[in-house]
């Protein structure tokens, strides 16, 4: 493939905006479910700043994407591999990224599952509910690149409004005391979690798939730092207002903790809480969010297998995430998949194959630079 081969699978071209409101999608809606939680027992009082630093630290490899996509502007992370290092390692970096991105939509919507029966819907079938909701996403997921996009820009942009007046809204309820000590479990296992918590961020290899659809390849820059500053915002949003309204004891045996902020704001006698509307709009985002994985994952396998659409393996995507998710014993066990597996594992990808690729890069340019003088 020539350096300036333009990707296009269904020919979808969307811009900056648009990219920036899949990514986002794509990564903050694990936010609102046990995260804070976890952050929690990570981080103590110091919860909160485990996804402020994380961020900032991720933001290194992330540029180093920005950086590799710009200089292969129309190809996506699978395609420049295939490029720089051969069809055989851009198989295996295809099949790593798939393998990723489907235990993200695994472990996510059994999450999502677990938590809506049994707060609101007790008497649900597991299967039943799998089933109606994967039926939502393989709609969803059908549709080409412009559609999504522009359905994860309004979707995203209303979840984190919601997020944004949950916290204002509470702020009556908030107790100071609470985030102190500052350093939490002290300084040095504070700075392991900030290392090893850049896994957060492991959604943003999204980006060097989406990067391909851009109308001005040079916005992806843009598309990062406006999706990794709203991402930032947002974990850091959500867990301080948890840390602030929950004492940590309370906020480790509380599921889905944001939820429980939601349903504890009283605004008046006729309509005294928000939860009824904040779970409309975070089953919303979780089906949305889940579409896109799919999406991704049937993006990548088309790039790998060197078809013009993505829409072939949809299916099979659907139902493989309906039986993996289904297969999953319980919450604890999706949990551990997710935390324990699933995020390194893509801080793994996230800190070696873009720099790897970068390398890669300048040593091609410096190949060429030198074929051009010998010339």
């Amino acid at each position: 493939m020539n350096e300036g081969t333009r990707f296009r699978i269904d020919d979808g071209r969307i811009d900056w905006v648009e990219a920036a409101g899949l990514v986002v999608t794509f990564e903050i809606t694990k936010a609102f479910l046990v995260f804070p939680e976890k952050i929690a027992k990570e981080g103590l009082t110091a919860a909160w700043t485990i996804p402020l630093v994380s961020g900032l630290l991720a933001s290194l490899f992330i540029w180093v994407l920005v950086v590799v996509s710009k200089a292969h502007p129309g190809m996506n992370l699978i395609q420049i591999t295939n490029y720089l290092a051969g069809p055989t390692v851009g198989f295996i970096a295809g099949v790593a990224l798939y393998l990723y991105l489907m235990i993200i939509i695994v472990t996510g919507f059994r999450e999502v599952a677990d938590v809506l029966i049994t707060v609101y819907m007790p008497l649900t079938p597991l299967g039943f509910f799998l089933a109606s909701a994967y039926a939502v996403v393989f709609y969803v997921a059908f549709q080409n690149t412009e559609t999504l996009a522009r359905i994860s820009v309004l979707t995203s942009t209303v979840v984190v409004g919601m997020a944004i007046i949950l916290a204002a809204l509470s702020i009556g309820r908030y107790n100071t005391d609470l985030v102190f000590p500052p350093l939490g479990p002290g300084l040095i296992p504070l700075f392991k979690k900030y290392g090893v918590r850049q896994s957060i961020y492991g959604e943003f290899l999204s980006l060097g798939m989406i990067a391909a659809y851009l109308r001005e390849p040079r916005q992806v820059g843009k598309v990062a730092a406006v999706s990794l500053g709203i991402s930032i915002f947002t974990f850091t949003l959500v867990v301080l207002t948890c840390q602030m309204v929950f004492p940590i004891p309370s906020l480790l045996r509380v599921s889905a903790p944001f939820l429980r902020v939601a349903r504890v704001i009283k605004l008046g006698r006729f309509f005294q809480r928000l939860d009824s509307l904040f779970v409309f709009v975070w089953l919303g985002v979780s089906l949305l969010q889940a579409a896109v994985a799919i999406y991704l994952a049937s993006l990548v396998l088309a790039t790998v297998f060197h078809l013009q659409s993505h829409k072939p393996f949809v299916v099979l995507n659907v139902v493989a995430a309906y039986f993996g998710s289904w297969a999953i014993p319980n919450l604890a066990a999706a949990l551990t998949i997710a935390f324990d597996l699933a995020r390194p594992y893509g801080l793994l990808l996230l800190d070696i194959w873009p720099p790897t690729l970068l390398v890669l890069t300048l040593h091609k340019k410096k190949q060429l630079r030198e074929g051009a003088g010998g010339a």
